[in-house]
């Protein structure tokens, strides 16, 4: 008799189905151990000694897919029941999961508790234990040196029973917040402590104390601040970027500027003058094109848009920025092709098809490869 006709396929029978099925799977963790499940009005106990075996197979499944899920009942769980046999089935797995894990634990003395990195596992309550640590990996490097205004953070992951008490010294003495412009921020629970836009009034040695009544360690790390010596702008290597683009279209460059100082910008295109390129005093023409404003953000000014581009707008282009330091800038060419109209593309001597095909595509090509370059 199959199992479906002992229950007739009740939801219950599925429930205990599925755990049967997962006991097989974890039959070398559970052999045994006395394990009762119950739902609603129906019951499965096994014992410390066997499991029960799979009605009709006797022997361990592993069950793959749906389909041979309905194949090793002989057809008698149709596909809804089948799906709702392998999501209980995963369920079970999970809670068998967790609690072996659990009993492992527990058997060797161990608790888990969760820190922002994972699990930290720690001692049993019961037992007694100074401090130690639990991440020395983040506490090797005990010198750090930084700009002005960055955030330093310092941590000091310790552990112990009773859980111990973290106190931060600066140069030896107990660290205050008053000591502090803007003060710092002491996180407890993770062991650190923060200090957000550091100044070389900051530099210094900073300790960790971290004791309970069983014994205490301590942690020293030195913070150096590097100020920020004053430098002309500095430009994005790359930009702006050389363009290539047909008569008519829009073309955009783009500057990225760096200056820990104020600075002004501008966009130039060179120019001739009566032929020449140069002035008397060796400085290229230029015409400027866009110069920063009262209104101008220094976003806008990172970019120079040139809306239905023609022939004459080929050429250099000069992105200039300059704080009381000094000057930089960088230079891209732009290069602007014409397609010829379908008229010009016909020569007067083309009166064969094969001569005009010849002549549409030596002159279609290059155009069609221009303007889809950039898709490739």
């Amino acid at each position: 008799m199959g199992f479906g006709a002992v229950c007739n396929w009740h939801i219950n029978c599925l429930k205990l189905l599925a755990v049967l099925l997962v006991l097989h799977q974890f039959r070398p963790l559970v052999q045994g151990k006395h394990v009762l499940v119950r739902t609603n009005n129906t019951e499965m106990v096994t014992g410390p000694d066997t499991l029960p075996e799979i009605p009709e197979m006797g022997h361990p499944v592993a069950p793959v897919s749906r389909l041979q899920m309905s194949q090793l009942f002989y057809g008698e769980l149709s596909w809804m029941q089948t799906e709702s046999l392998m999501i209980m089935m995963m369920k079970t797995m999970l809670l068998l999961i967790s609690v072996l894990l659990t009993q492992a634990l527990q058997s060797h003395g161990i608790s888990a508790t969760q820190d922002e990195d994972g699990f930290d596992y720690s001692e049993n309550d019961d037992e007694a234990m100074a401090p130690y640590w639990t991440r020395p990996d983040r506490m090797e490097k005990k010198r750090h040196t930084v700009p002005t205004s960055y955030t330093v953070r310092f941590y000091c992951h310790a552990n112990g029973n009773p859980t111990p008490t973290l106190k931060w010294l600066k140069n030896g003495k107990e660290f205050k917040r008053d000591q502090r412009i803007g003060g710092f921020k002491v996180r407890e629970h993770m062991w650190s402590i923060i200090m957000e836009s550091v100044v070389p009034s900051d530099k210094g040695n900073y300790t960790c104390m971290v004791e309970n009544k069983y014994g205490s360690i301590n942690h020293t790390y030195q913070l150096d601040i590097a100020e920020r010596s004053p430098h002309k702008p500095v430009l994005q290597a790359g930009l702006p970027a050389n363009r290539t683009v047909v008569v008519g279209s829009d073309v955009e460059f783009k500057c990225k500027v760096y200056s820990d100082l104020p600075i002004h910008m501008q966009w130039l295109k060179h120019i001739e003058v009566n032929g020449s390129s140069v002035g008397p005093d060796g400085l290229p023409y230029v015409r400027i094109l866009k110069t920063a404003g009262v209104n101008t953000t220094h976003k806008e000014m990172e970019l120079l848009q040139i809306r239905n581009v023609a022939l004459e707008d080929a050429g250099e282009y000069t992105c200039l920025a300059g704080n009381s330091i000094g000057h930089s800038h960088h230079s891209a060419w732009l290069t602007v092709y014409e397609v010829p109209s379908a008229q010009d593309m016909i020569p007067a001597s083309s009166s064969s098809p094969a001569g005009l095909v010849l002549c549409l595509s030596s002159v279609l090509l290059p155009a069609l490869l221009l303007v889809f370059s950039p898709l490739w």
